[in-house]
């Protein structure tokens, strides 16, 4: 019998974090485990704490195995507090150790005892924070799991708040059960469990941005506020001051223009809401493909930080390959995020895999797909999350976060990819997204530009974005006005012209604006357009061409320009009819008239000499 063996069980937490017994490798199939955990949560814990329970079944494979001693070791994001720990013969008092980025919990087992098919059961009840967040719309679960060995078994129950009938949206990986007021996960073999309850997330958008212009002549700059994307719908509140000009650019990004002065400085403010959902929105659908099949050409334009040194090993032209592979070759360096050390490339992070932050997973996955031919680009923005070693953020400066889109060909939809958090959580973020991503700017045709919210700083430091989870909404306000302007000469086939100008002065992205335009006393080329994309803020000018009734010398044309039943402008336009062409040149209609009378008598009078 081999006394004063100390069997420690391994479990992987996320990315090399461990939530398990150590035991020797040798010993590794000496026992099997039983493991049953419940959650507890509770929808109003000011303190984000929740409430586990642990029975861990430990049976001897081995007739001489004594187990004594069990060390749990958790996350620091995931502390814990109040624990209780016991086995047959009474409680056990935890040892608990603080490591830099984890909680080492060690018991010395007062049940150990040897024999084939003996049983050892360690029970557990702690306060455990960050299992559990109800901020804004949803509620969200995340548990780290115990990586089991073989002939293991695992299950996770959590116990819903009552009476709150929360649906659940989003699980990862499915439940086996669930019900109003609980999911069950039996026998999971994976490293993390999340789930989500509600339809959308929303959030508050509070964003500085600081541009200068250090010339002593007039120039522009472009900043990019939050855009609306298939996954995301922003509602803006304020713009202060408001854009020069709004203006979408070919990635789809929402861009506001500033003029400034030599030596001037502007600080602009931008509130608003995101909404962020899971399931692609069907009205921004039509504007996507129609984006794409002009964007999809420069896909493959060369970029400095999205090129490799020579071909990619992944000969398959299947994005899933792509993304696996830059989540097997790269490590997340957790120091490196700190620092806040420059952006890399896909060059440069390969020759220093151990070094890659998010930015240096999306450009090997984007570097290596584009060579077979698929259409990826980056999306930059910001990340919720409150376990920093499983989905690493930061929320003490503005360090953003960065992730990937693919063009799904068969569907004509962007679908969005995080093969950074899949690295450090072991979360499937590949099949399914989550409701913590919030875009600032999309990078397709360039890999570097447009710089999105937090890139404008007046200084080093400092804190310019400012976002919160809201159960609150804003109410969308959809208007659209007209204004009409006309050339006073016609063309040279007669045709009047006119500058219809049409401005969203609502607070939301509107699609396949209709607007109809009908002339009294006058015949128009075009009386029905379709707009199909309009900011807020955002203007539209259309030339169209109309011909006036017959008129001795003007003709009142009164027009009415409406959408989708409503009329936006009614406006009457005094035409100069006695303006006419002949062969390219502008002649008054009366001269004309006075010219074949004067022709006419000469013929006349000619005909009466003869």
């Amino acid at each position: 019998m081999r006394e004063n063996l100390i069997v420690r069980i391994l479990g992987s937490i996320l990315a090399g974090v461990f939530l398990c017994f150590l035991i020797p490798s040798a010993y590794a199939a000496d026992f099997k485990t039983s493991y049953n955990i419940e959650y507890f949560i509770k929808d109003n814990d000011p303190q984000n704490l929740t409430k586990a329970s642990y029975s861990i079944k430990l049976t001897n494979l081995k007739p001489d195995l004594i187990l004594k001693k069990f060390t749990l070791i958790l996350p620091k994001s995931f502390g814990i507090g109040n624990m209780i720990a016991k086995d047959f013969r009474g409680t056990i008092l935890p040892v608990i150790v603080e490591k830099e980025r984890t909680v080492e919990v060690s018991f010395e087992l007062n049940d150990a005892k040897a024999g084939l098919n003996e049983v050892t059961i360690l029970y557990l009840d702690f306060l455990q924070k960050n299992i559990f967040r109800s901020k804004g719309s949803i509620w969200e679960v995340f548990i780290p799991t115990i990586e089991n060995k073989e002939g293991d078994t695992y299950s996770v129950t959590v116990n819903l708040p009552p009476g709150r009938n929360k649906k659940l949206s989003l699980a990862k990986p499915l439940p086996d059960l669930v019900t109003f007021d609980k999911a069950v996960w039996n026998n999971y073999t994976g490293k993390s469990i999340y789930a989500a309850f509600g339809d959308q997330q929303r959030y508050t958008l509070d964003l500085t941005y600081h541009i200068t212009n250090p010339n002593i002549y007039k120039v522009y700059t472009d900043v990019a506020f939050p855009p609306d994307t298939l996954y995301q719908k922003i509602i803006v509140n304020s713009i202060i001051p408001p854009p020069d000009l709004v203006f979408t650019d070919s990635d789809g990004n929402y861009m506001g223009r500033y003029y400034l002065n030599g030596k001037e400085d502007k600080q602009i403010l931008f509130t608003g809401i995101a909404s962020i959902y899971t399931q692609p929105r069907n009205e921004y659908r039509a504007y996507i493909k129609k984006q794409f099949s002009e964007l999809q050409k420069s896909l493959f334009d060369q970029q400095n930080y999205w090129k490799l040194n020579g071909e990619t090993p992944i000969t398959s032209s299947n994005i899933k390959d792509h993304f696996d592979y830059a989540i097997r070759t790269l490590t997340y360096n957790f120091n490196r995020v700190i620092k806040g050390n420059s952006r890399m490339g896909a060059i440069e992070a390969l020759k220093y895999p151990d070094q890659a932050v998010c930015t240096e997973f999306s450009d090997v996955l984007i570097s290596s797909a584009r060579q077979r031919g698929i259409y990826v680009r980056e999306a930059q923005g910001f990340a919720f999350a409150n376990e920093q070693e499983l989905r690493p953020i930061s929320q003490e400066s503005d360090i953003l976060h960065s992730w990937v889109e693919y063009y799904d060909v068969s569907k004509n939809i962007w679908v969005p990819i995080d093969p950074t958090w899949q690295n450090t959580s072991g979360l499937d973020y590949f099949d399914s997204f989550d409701f913590n991503h919030i875009v600032f700017a999309l990078h397709g045709k360039k890999a570097d530009y447009p710089f999105p919210a937090g890139s404008y700083k007046s200084g080093p430091g400092g804190k310019d974005i400012r976002i919160e989870p809201t159960s609150s909404n804003l109410a969308e306000n959809k208007k659209i006005s007209a204004t009409l302007t006309s050339m006073p000469l016609p063309s040279e086939n007669e045709l009047f012209s006119l500058d219809l100008e049409i401005k969203n002065e609502g607070n939301v992205n509107v699609w396949e604006v209709p607007v109809s335009v009908t002339a009294d006393n006058a015949t128009i080329d075009t009386t029905l357009l379709v707009i199909p994309h309009l900011l807020p803020g955002e203007k539209q000018k259309i030339s169209l061409h109309f011909k006036p009734k017959s008129a001795l010398f003007y003709q009142d044309v009164q027009f009415t320009v409406s959408s989708e039943n409503k009329q936006l402008l009614v406006k009457t336009i005094q035409v100069p009819t006695f303006i006419t062409t002949f062969k390219g040149y502008l002649v008054p209609a009366v001269c004309i008239t006075a010219g074949l009378i004067i022709l006419f008598l000469l013929f006349r009078k000619r005909s009466d000499e003869e």
